[in-house]
């Protein structure tokens, strides 16, 4: 599944919680739309990953925190300045 894939099912979850009132209605789409937004950091992650070159083995878990090193490691400057990695302030 793509990136623009997973963007567009969590925009669907979004829209299906608008105007749902019961808890029985809202909880499954929060949970879908929660999961799905999570897996759309791990695949850009994953596709930043392979794009610039910084060879971060698939069994090793991928956060934003292992590709700053990665790149930092390399002095990979366009890994450096992905958005994905200039957008985040919790790893500095």
């Amino acid at each position: 599944m793509t990136v623009e894939d997973q963007m567009m099912d969590a925009e669907y979850f979004l829209h299906a919680l608008r105007g749902k009132t019961s808890r029985e209605e809202f909880r499954p789409n929060l949970t879908a739309f929660l999961a799905i937004s999570r897996g759309i950091l791990d695949h850009l992650l994953e596709a930043y990953n392979v794009k610039f070159g910084l060879n971060i083995p698939i069994h090793e878990k991928l956060f934003i925190k292992t590709f700053k090193k990665a790149a930092n490691r390399q002095n990979n400057q366009h890994a450096l300045g992905c958005r994905v990695v200039l957008d985040d302030t919790s790893y500095s």
